[in-house]
């Protein structure tokens, strides 16, 4: 597994990558997914940091809920999106079962 010390720079070199924020307007279903996207995700309870929001507005998407709910479980919201962007890619690299 790669570290990252400074994940600014590290984005700058990467064809593909997306935020995901209970504040995003776009939908999760309309990032443009690649094999090799990379997913970022906040805290649950902070959420990401501002200057992601400054550099790429453009690239936060998020998961609809309903208007009563502050956020969704992260293991969960992962789960959504990652599905959704295998399905998107045709499963990637990932076998289909027979």
């Amino acid at each position: 597994m790669e570290s990252i010390d400074d994940l600014l720079v590290y984005l700058e070199t990467q064809p593909s990558f997306f935020f995901f924020s209970s504040k995003a307007k776009a939908l999760y279903t309309k990032a443009p997914y690649e094999n090799n996207s990379l997913l970022i995700f906040g805290a649950e309870t902070e959420g990401l940091p501002e200057i992601f929001w400054e550099k790429w507005p453009e690239r936060f998407f998020t998961i609809p809920m309903r208007p009563e709910t502050r956020c969704l479980n992260l293991a969960s919201s992962v789960a959504i999106v990652l599905y959704e962007g295998l399905r998107q890619t045709e499963w990637g690299s990932i076998s289909q079962p027979l």
